[in-house]
């Protein structure tokens, strides 16, 4: 009768994974030796990831009953040896356990995900996947800037496969680019897209948090910040300049008719903003004549601050009274008044 060998030299269960250091006996090898592997076991289907080294039945039998003689000697006996080897191979399962866990409290886990892991490669998904859903869900010009990122990206570093990307990735796209006399605030928005790419595929469990390339640490990229435009503003008698334009309909009498009605509507629309507590395009666009305007008496408008209605507490209401200045741009510029209908026309 043959001898009985242990097949499994340690074993570990996360979530709905068993972890198992084994024999990979699946397939017979030259010599009698099989690979050492790490199993994953997740709803009895399995997944081997080896780890490099060969034994036959017997050695690893022998490593996984090793025990310490607590002899000292600069002359090893193989029991030593053995025991040394089943240290090495212990730490090394607990490493992996380690990204099993971590994996575990950012999604579900899955054998797929678990080799995404391991290895960087991903027959479903991939880092320049994942950037393209991202860019199918945003709005048109935040997409058009998340496209741009990406061309950029791949134009660098390549069409990567799975999820084989790093620091090293990172920084080698920023070489390219500085190379190229790329502007310190293009580079900073194309990084805060592939930020938003990597943190994304960190909370679907494809990327660990321990990899993290970004922060303000040295050893980490910093995404630069492009030049401040604090100082560059039109004051209160500029504008009033302005107005006096608009009011006067001041412009070069070379200018052709059609243009000087499209300059009008823009240096119009480009008051209101300022009247109205500097709201973007995006507030003027979604501008209605809404029940709000009838009950003040015409007197003020109402309206949600686009950028900040989903991280505001009152909602970004904003209420903005109809000055008589203000009053004098719109009767020029606005859309014909109709309940409901937009307030501006914009094409």
């Amino acid at each position: 009768m043959d001898k009985k060998y242990i097949s499994c030299l340690v074993n570990d269960k996360v979530g709905v994974c068993a972890i198992s250091l084994v024999l990979d006996k699946r397939h017979v090898r030259n010599g009698g030796k099989y690979p050492i592997a790490l199993r994953f076991t997740i709803d009895r289907k399995r997944l081997y990831y080896p780890l490099g080294d060969k034994y036959t039945e017997k050695e690893f039998d022998a490593i996984c009953r090793a025990k310490n003689t607590g002899r000292r000697s600069n002359i090893k006996s193989e029991k030593e040896t053995n025991f040394e080897c089943k240290m090495l191979l212990e730490q090394t399962f607990k490493s992996y356990v380690d990204i099993v866990q971590d994996l575990d409290k950012t999604s579900k886990l899955s054998l797929n995900m678990i080799m995404t892991r391991l290895t960087g490669k991903n027959e479903e998904d991939s880092f320049l996947l994942v950037w393209e859903d991202i860019i199918n869900n945003r709005s048109v010009g935040t997409a058009d800037s998340y496209t741009t990122a990406k061309k950029s990206f791949i134009k660098y570093v390549g069409v990567i496969s799975g999820f084989n990307v790093s620091k090293s990735t990172i920084e080698k796209w920023i070489k390219g680019m500085e190379n190229d006399g790329f502007t310190k605030t293009t580079i900073g928005i194309y990084l805060r897209a592939c930020r938003v790419v990597w943190n994304e595929c960190t909370q679907r469990g494809f990327l660990s948090k321990k990899e993290y390339p970004f922060g303000k640490d040295k050893s980490l990229i910093t995404i630069p910040v492009g030049s401040t435009r604090k100082k560059e503003y039109l004051n209160v008698e500029q504008m009033t300049e302005l107005y006096q334009v608009f009011i006067n309909k001041k412009y070069p009498e070379s200018w052709r008719k059609s243009y000087i009605e499209k300059v009008h509507f823009s240096l119009g629309l480009f008051l209101v903003q300022y009247l109205c507590n500097g709201f973007n395009l995006a507030d003027a666009a979604r501008l209605r004549y809404n029940d709000y305007y009838y009950i003040s008496g015409k007197q003020s408008f109402q309206f949600m601050r686009y950028k900040t209605k989903d991280r505001s507490e009152n909602n970004s209401e904003v209420v903005i009274p109809i000055i008589e200045p203000l009053r004098i741009i719109l009767s020029e510029i606005a859309a014909p008044e109709e309940r409901g209908d937009w307030y501006f026309l914009l094409y």
